[in-house]
């Protein structure tokens, strides 16, 4: 079956309306949860407003802010607000299901930690910063070497202010706290106040690690969490989505560059879907590649953080793309790639689409 039927079965057996919701995990081309994709949502929920409605998720995480607003969303449109979990629902996706009323979990299924982690440059180089990092560090000190003395705190802190700007650790502690608000708010929809604090304290900071896999059993048992007990024919159903997504969205093939077949002038390469009963939303990267008048055989090189190119001849040569481009080496030519990110939506009954540029 394709997904579109098994989303039909799936609605069967939860008498309820299904909105999938998936970003690739692809290895080399991921995509993370944003707010580009509540426009989308909107078109899918206004069909079924009134419903009980259960998100069909799969994603390793995203901005930690979207969670709240999505959640508000389809709330906004349902009497009764489930997430289905076949599999990962890490980090913002975590976020999302703990704001439903039930989270319905397979037992490969994964949630996480909702922990913010921030990313800033530091020399040209991507550093991720979480509060918890941070706090980890200064017990570390504390704890591990007794360091209690007020100079010797300083000097620790200036360690810290060397690897991340103090600009970038205040950062970091505002998105700590609105994490934990957001997780608050999430989960006041659906648990008592009793219960809040005790989940908040161990979703955000009591699992020590952003990596932690939390499966079902932790979710209900150890997290306390409402997790909804599912049989066996409706965990094959949701198994047989995922996998149905797993494909379309190929998963399990690494991502390469690769040009247009012959007559076509681009390469669509998805990033996400969004899927309901009558409508499907893909966002995708849409690529051109143009050949340029480099020799056969060079190379793609970084030097000191800048693109250059390895001629034949073993000459360098940097080299800077337009604006909007870089380059890639496909089949020992050298192209330029532009790409472009958009939605782009379909009837599932038809074939009109209609495309929205992100």
């Amino acid at each position: 079956m394709n997904a579109k039927e098994l989303i039909k079965n799936l609605q069967d057996i939860r008498k309820t309306k299904i909105v999938t919701y998936i970003t690739s995990d692809r290895p080399g081309i991921t995509a993370m949860i944003d707010d580009s994709m509540l426009r989308e949502f909107y078109d899918h929920l206004k069909p079924i407003k009134g419903s009980d409605i259960d998100l069909f998720l799969y994603s390793r995480g995203g901005a930690s802010i979207v969670a709240w607003a999505i959640v508000n969303l389809i709330r906004e449109f349902s009497k009764k607000f489930c997430v289905i979990v076949p599999y990962r629902a890490h980090s913002c996706a975590t976020a999302i299901a703990i704001g439903a009323d039930k989270i319905i979990m397979g037992k490969l299924a994964e949630l996480g930690p909702v922990d913010p982690t921030i990313q800033s440059i530091k020399k040209g180089e991507r550093l991720d910063v979480s509060v918890e990092d941070m706090s980890g560090y200064i017990n570390f000190l504390k704890n591990k070497f007794e360091i209690k003395a007020e100079d010797q705190s300083i000097k620790a802190f200036e360690k810290l202010t060397d690897e991340a700007s103090p600009l970038t650790l205040g950062r970091a502690y505002r998105e700590y706290i609105k994490a934990r608000e957001d997780t608050k708010k999430l989960l006041s929809f659906a648990y008592e106040d009793k219960q809040i604090d005790k989940i908040v304290e161990i979703l955000v900071e009591k699992l020590y690690s952003h990596y932690h896999l939390i499966n079902r059993k932790e979710a209900q048992e150890i997290i306390g969490l409402n997790i909804e007990k599912i049989d066996e024919n409706l965990e094959q159903v949701m198994w047989d989505l995922y996998l149905s997504y797993e494909s379309e969205l190929n998963f399990k093939v690494p991502y390469e560059d690769k040009i247009p077949d012959a007559g076509k002038a681009f390469i669509d390469v998805p990033l996400a879907l969004i899927e309901s009963e009558n409508l499907k939303s893909q966002k995708i990267a849409r690529q051109w590649y143009s050949e340029t008048q480099f020799p056969e055989n060079s190379k793609l090189i970084q030097i000191n953080q800048q693109t250059g190119i390895l001629l034949p001849n073993l000459q360098v040569m940097a080299i800077s793309p337009q604006p909007g481009m870089s380059f890639s080496c496909i089949d020992n030519k050298i192209f330029q790639k532009k790409e472009i990110v958009l939605w782009q939506q379909s009837e599932n009954k038809t074939d009109n689409v209609k495309e929205i540029k992100s």
